[in-house]
């Protein structure tokens, strides 16, 4: 490998540049959104579901797609499981095959996280962990939706809602029927809030 200023003598003579000396080509700038797309059996039941949890209509509604307005300019998708098999045909697993595996989380930091919680519990979410403060720093209650996606509602401990004193622990984990960990903290917690 050169050095620093054999490079820069490359350079010097009109041969190859390196990484850092070619300019750069900067792409426009764009708003940019992110768009999370759940696969679930039935789209209708779906989108009642997140209607009655988030307590807001979708911004779209269509045959094969349901879209909802998410903090910071996100999107949640609803799509049928029979939309991404006609769309990309054999090339993936039928997504209904997976039922029961948790195929994603959707960690949702919000206001008031335990009334989301109840609200997705109503509207026939199965509870996972009640809300409890996580060592990430989160109060943060964990639920499947009726798809069977992990659903967290979280806010950070300073603004959160309706907490007891009894309830701010970390719950433990259990072991579940295959004798792997439970839902104790976040499904995927052990590197939940590292980055920030």
């Amino acid at each position: 490998m050169p050095s620093s200023q054999e490079a820069c003598a490359t350079v010097a003579r009109g041969r190859a540049r390196p990484w850092h000396a070619r300019p750069a080509r900067i792409a426009p700038v764009t708003r940019l959104a992110s768009h999370f797309v759940l696969y679930v059996a039935d789209q209708a039941r779906s989108r009642d579901f997140f209607v009655a949890v988030l307590q807001q209509a979708p911004q779209l509604d269509v045959p094969g797609m349901t879209e909802f307005a998410l903090a910071g300019g996100g999107v949640l998708g609803l799509m049928p499981e029979q939309g991404i098999r006609a769309l990309l045909g054999e090339r993936l697993p039928d997504p209904a095959q997976a039922r029961g595996t948790p195929r994603a989380e959707l960690y949702l930091v919000v206001a008031d996280p335990d009334a989301h919680h109840r609200r997705a519990l109503a509207a026939g979410a199965a509870e996972l962990s009640p809300p409890a403060l996580r060592r990430w720093g989160h109060r943060a209650a964990y639920s499947l939706d009726p798809d069977g996606h992990v659903l967290a509602f979280a806010a950070d401990d300073a603004s959160r809602s309706g907490a007891d004193d009894d309830d701010t622990a970390e719950s433990p984990a259990t072991p579940s029927a295959d004798g792997r960990a439970g839902m104790g903290g976040s499904p995927s917690d052990s590197g939940r809030g590292q980055s920030s």
